[in-house]
């Protein structure tokens, strides 16, 4: 078996997927490796009991980029419209990459196995690529990995999946298929920092918890209203998310309260939704499950959970954030390396998760060659 590739693309989310067509479409021997065992990243569906709920992102926005990458493509894909309204109160290989050996051009799997390069490009966690790179490397490369290692990601979310006895009628008279809700007026802003009730103790901290719950702004999606074949009949899935800090679900875990949390957070937000817009909610509720910051870090690898790449809160972001230099994003100090995806340009989202996962392709192709 033929182990050297053109170019071999690590991490399977979108930004990978998009490199790993176009570099196939250019005619290039490639190689996509995803640990998990589905692609698509933070794009993804999961089904339980008979419903299906998107695991990641809700709807799509074109943003000059989607249709035109998928029309260069040629992959026709049907687009149901996703109308958002606003309330207020009332088979599959699972491979890692274990190690990268930049002076060889080689990677080893955390299965065991070597693929040569020629190109590189990194689609995943960046803290997951200058910890794959061993040994003493060059000092662009070393205070590049040194910024990454000390920096935060940017918001992550807590997000209730329910399967729920009650039509759909009855959730398109209230809120539709996409929404934005805000229980109370009130605002965040009355609220003291998470860590400031921490400090307090692990009461005071589940009350602020509860505080928060009940004054965020929460997302709101029924993927079965747009296609009546994501649930049973009768029923909906009822997808539920809002920010949540990572620390603060890590500090919860450490002190080895997290599936007591995790009951909390469903009970608080399926009361508060009962109260302020979903009469009679509970008692319809066939079950909820919860994911966390933790979950996405768990399931993406993602750092921290983080959602959309780099916090600005970071006194240096360790991306390109000027939209006029997005080229230069896909670049990194590592000779033969190149990135991609959300952790290459700050802000970051999907349709940037596209364009960088071109750009690098394109690079790739230029520099091949």
């Amino acid at each position: 078996m033929n182990m050297e590739y053109d170019a071999i693309v690590v991490g399977g989310g979108i930004a990978g997927l998009t490199s790993t067509a176009y570099l196939c479409r250019y005619g290039y021997r490639t190689l996509l490796l995803e640990k998990r065992k589905k692609t698509g990243g933070l794009v993804n569906t999961f089904w339980h009991q008979g419903f299906a709920f998107d695991a990641g992102i809700r709807a799509f926005e074109n943003s000059g980029i989607i249709h035109p990458m998928l029309k260069s493509l040629d992959l026709d894909l049907e687009f149901v419209k996703n109308p958002v309204s606003i309330g207020i109160g009332s088979q599959w290989t699972q491979v890692a990459v274990e190690s990268i050996d930049t002076t060889n051009r080689e990677i080893t799997t955390s299965v065991g196995e070597k693929y040569q390069y020629k190109k590189l490009i990194w689609a995943a966690d960046q803290r997951t690529l200058y910890s794959a790179i061993k040994g003493i490397q060059p000092p662009n490369v070393e205070k590049q990995r040194s910024l990454v290692r000390r920096s935060e990601g940017n918001d992550s979310i807590l997000t209730l999946f329910i399967g729920v006895n009650l039509s759909q009628d009855y959730f398109n008279g209230i809120c539709g298929a996409h929404a934005f809700y805000t229980p109370k007026t009130d605002g965040l802003s009355s609220l003291p920092r998470w860590d400031e009730a921490a400090v307090k103790g692990k009461d005071d901290l589940l009350k602020w918890v509860d505080s928060y719950l009940n004054l965020t702004t929460y997302e709101i999606s029924c993927p079965v209203l747009r296609d009546a074949s994501l649930a049973p009949e009768g029923k909906t899935g009822l997808i539920v998310s809002t920010l949540m800090p990572y620390q603060l679900v890590k500090r919860i875990s450490d002190e080895g309260d997290y599936e007591s949390f995790k009951k909390f957070c469903i009970d608080t937000i399926t009361q508060t939704l009962e109260k302020s817009l979903f009469p009679d909610l509970m008692k319809h509720i066939s079950f909820s499950l919860c994911s966390t910051p933790m979950t996405i870090e768990k399931e993406t690898g993602n750092t921290q959970g983080a959602i959309t790449g780099w916090s600005f809160t970071n006194e240096k972001i360790p991306a390109e954030s000027h939209f006029k230099k997005i080229t230069n994003s896909i670049h990194t100090p590592i000779q033969d390396i190149l990135q991609c995806g959300q952790w290459t340009f700050s802000p970051s989202g999907l349709p940037v998760s596209i364009l960088t996962g071109k750009l690098a392709a394109d690079e790739v192709r230029k520099m091949l060659k």
